[in-house]
């Protein structure tokens, strides 16, 4: 569950992404985070920050967001745009991101959650590994359905 940019096969635009598996042959299963959807990414076509991008191609620009944010945005700040989880993360100097938890949300019965996303309607959407589906819910943790493709 490493946060990555990936190259999206149908567009060739790189996007903020998070490996949610590996397969022996280098590839990868990306979750795109600003569009909730999946796909197998080719190794050479994941980097782990913007210096890795070839220069001359073409970035989404939710990614210039996360780059250009030095400062966590307090969430009442963002209420009105896009919240990506990656903008309010810190990288540390040992490699790994830290996100610093504003609210603990218990939701039970998930099988194997491997990634959170607020919605712009303010609800949540939550990958689910062992179910192999994305969730919805309320802030407040109802439940509110399946994501369909």
């Amino acid at each position: 569950n490493d946060a990555c940019l990936a190259r999206f096969s149908e567009d060739g635009i790189w996007y903020n992404g998070i490996v949610t598996d590996m397969y022996g042959d280098g590839s990868a299963l990306v979750y795109f985070l600003d569009y909730g959807n999946s796909e197998r990414v080719e190794g050479g076509d994941i980097v782990r920050g913007v210096e890795g991008i070839p220069h001359g191609d073409r970035v989404d620009p939710n990614v210039q967001q996360v780059v250009a944010r030095k400062v966590s945005p307090s969430l009442e700040q963002t209420s009105s745009e896009q919240l990506n989880l990656l903008s309010l993360s810190t990288p540390g100097d040992d490699g790994l991101v830290t996100l610093t938890a504003k609210e603990t949300l218990t939701i039970k019965d998930l099988k194997g959650p491997i990634g959170v996303t607020i919605l712009a309607d303010n609800s949540l959407a939550v990958v689910c590994r062992g179910s192999n589906s994305v969730s919805r819910y309320k802030q407040e943790g109802e439940f509110l359905g399946i994501i369909r493709p």
